[in-house]
């Protein structure tokens, strides 16, 4: 029989190892790896806790998670009347879109498109490019309804052939060895050229054609199956144009198209494209729920994406980029990126990187900034008139003792990325600040419901469709002066 004596010096003997591991810890925990980093209570922080304070973020919330409220305020012209408001009142409710004088005429270029968009025939196309933080259209999707609903237009735009994450209305099933050849993350030196298209991506079911002999004997053969989830926008569940995006074909490509009955609602061949951009308008019938396209052949296309889009209206597409720094635009086939913004007629650029620096111990970031400068740049010389705007940072935390902090650097990679977007003459869109600040991650992962993951870096659905709708607001508000301004 245990006497409790001996309960009371094992409790002891605990105590005495526990307390001697609390003062051998160093403060920022034991490093496994970059990636594992184990935490104790220290001795300091048991007798003296240090104090961290969450950024209050219940106003934030509270204004921003009543998605149609604040629009209705932004699009009744009467407002400013029945309510005597004026632009400083509103500037309270908005956290600004900041902007160069010479940032500002290219936005007002665009907006002068958007304000014809309901009357005419053209579409208005915004490329939305970003880390992880919009994977699986988090903040585009809830952006594309906003502008589809105000200024018409519908569909998903852009979706891959091989997705990494499915979308929230439409999802891609392929079938067959597809591969997924990126101009991000791990850089593939085997490449034959960098002809990427518009996601900066190429999907294949055949290895690349690199021999000066062609192949006349294996047939390669793949499909991809589409499905609507309906679990998307009301505007993105329909479209009347279904658009499939290929090039540098060598060899003629049999593809047929059916719909989820199985008839076929095509039979033809995929032309010989060496080196050229082509695109296939699909006849999908309007309201199809389901189809799937086959191909068979010697060669694959290099296959740049499916485009299920409206022939009128705003046109969002969401192009994540899991792990890139946003350091793209230079890598690129400069020609042959600058044909597909003229195809596709490109109206605004969005870009929202950051995430994957801020574990860069170093203390300056004048090298990102640099880096970020020259994207800005390249897109400039491409098209001059072309606006742009960079979303930045988030803020991210990491856990420090018991208490989660934000990380040192994400002020740094913020400033950044906002030196880089005013030198370049662009608009700047600070995310960090809109959401609270320093520290104001964990609040939003510890909210009641949660808006953040326990990652403590990317936002869920319910806390991106708040951030969504602070932005879409932002981009309203520069659009109501912009109509003020030209006495519209």
């Amino acid at each position: 029989m245990r006497k409790p004596v001996h309960t009371l010096l094992v409790l002891g003997a605990i105590i005495l190892l526990l307390g001697g591991i609390s003062l051998l810890v160093p403060k920022s925990g034991w490093k496994i790896s970059e990636e594992l980093v184990i935490n104790f209570p220290t001795f300091q922080n048991i007798i003296d806790p240090e104090k961290v304070e969450y950024a209050n973020i219940d106003s934030i919330v509270e204004l921003h998670s009543d998605t149609a409220a604040l629009q209705d305020i932004l699009a009744d012209s009467s407002f400013q009347d029945t309510v005597r408001a004026n632009a400083d009142s509103l500037r309270k409710l908005i956290h600004e879109i900041e902007m160069t004088e010479a940032g500002r005429k290219k936005l007002h270029g665009f907006f002068a498109k958007l304000k014809s968009a309901p009357e005419s025939s053209e579409t208005v196309r915004i490329w939305h490019y970003g880390d992880s933080q919009i994977e699986s259209g988090r903040i585009s999707s809830f952006i594309r309804e906003r502008l589809q609903n105000s200024f018409g237009g519908y569909g998903p735009g852009l979706l891959p052939l091989v997705p990494v994450t499915q979308k929230l209305s439409w999802r891609v099933h392929p079938s067959g060895n597809w591969e997924r050849h990126t101009l991000f993350g791990r850089i593939d030196t085997t490449l034959p050229h960098k002809r990427f298209g518009p996601m900066l991506t190429i999907f294949r079911y055949a290895p690349f054609h690199v021999d000066s002999v062609p192949n006349d004997s294996l047939i390669y053969t793949a499909s991809v199956t589409v499905k609507n989830s309906f679990q998307g926008y009301q505007h993105a569940n329909k479209f009347d144009k279904a658009v499939l995006h290929y090039g540098n074909n060598h060899s003629k490509v049999a593809v047929t198209l059916n719909d989820d009955e199985e008839q076929e609602l095509l039979s033809d061949s995929l032309g010989m494209s060496e080196g050229q951009w082509q695109a296939l308008e699909l006849p999908v019938k309007p309201g199809q729920k389901e189809f799937t396209l086959s191909f068979s052949g010697y060669d694959s296309p290099d296959f740049y994406a499916l485009s299920l889009e409206s022939r009128s209206g705003v046109l969002v597409d969401n192009m994540p980029m899991r792990g890139s720094p946003g350091l793209i635009f230079t890598r690129i086939n400069y020609g042959f990126y600058l044909q597909q913004l003229k195809r596709f007629d490109v109206d605004l650029i969005i870009m929202q990187f950051g995430v994957n620096v801020v574990s860069d111990k170093r203390k300056d970031f004048g090298y990102y900034e640099r880096w970020i400068y020259s994207q800005l740049r390249t897109i400039k010389k491409m098209n001059p008139d072309l606006p742009v705007i960079v979303i930045g940072i988030s803020d991210m935390a990491h856990k420090v003792g018991t208490k989660y902090k934000s990380y040192e650097s994400v002020e740094k990679v913020r400033d950044a990325l906002k030196n880089a977007t005013t030198r370049a003459g662009f608009c700047f869109w600070d995310l960090y600040d809109a959401m609270g600040g320093e520290n104001s991650m964990p609040s939003w992962v510890f909210a009641e419901p949660s808006l953040a993951g326990k990652d403590f870096t990317h936002f869920n659905h319910r806390g991106s469709r708040i951030i969504s709708n602070m932005f879409y607001n932002a981009l309203m508000f520069e659009y109501r002066q912009f109509l003020k301004e030209n006495g519209k």
